[in-house]
């Protein structure tokens, strides 16, 4: 996977407003794991997100606000994706059974394109690992 430059707290939101021109990016930071999205350079577009949740709800809003066409959507939920708001408006006609999850990219189930996370816990947990393994050895003997 491509690198992915630092988080900083003072970069600029650049011109990505495409849902594939972002990336998501799973980290390690400050012993807590967070989520932020990047652009398609590797800059970070978002703050740092606490989880996938946040991170999917964050990215609807910056689409839905940076979306350069006419807007015909006034919310950022898409009725379709939760089973409740389904069966509330399964009488409307727009709502088409056919797009579950509905027909937008937003509306998509995210996913994370780069982990740093792994690396970084399993970094941080090799020595405690190496020490178990070394303690279980001295109890085989």
């Amino acid at each position: 996977m491509e690198s992915v430059k630092s988080p900083d707290t003072n970069s600029a939101v650049t011109s990505s407003k495409r849902a594939t021109d972002l990336l998501l990016v799973k980290d390690l930071q400050a012993d807590r794991i967070v989520y932020y999205w990047t652009d398609i350079e590797g800059a970070i577009i978002s703050p740092l997100l606490a989880s996938l949740i946040r991170a999917d709800e964050w990215r609807k809003v910056y689409l839905h606000e940076n979306y350069l066409g006419q807007q015909r959507r006034s919310s950022t939920i898409d009725r379709r994706r939760y089973a409740h708001k389904r069966e509330l408006h399964s009488g409307a006609v727009n709502v088409s059974p056919l797009f579950k999850r509905g027909r937008r990219a937003e509306d998509q189930a995210i996913r994370v394109d780069c982990d740093l996370a792994e690396a970084k816990l399993n970094a941080l947990l090799a020595p405690h690992k190496n020490a178990a393994e070394a303690e279980q050895r001295k109890k085989q003997r």
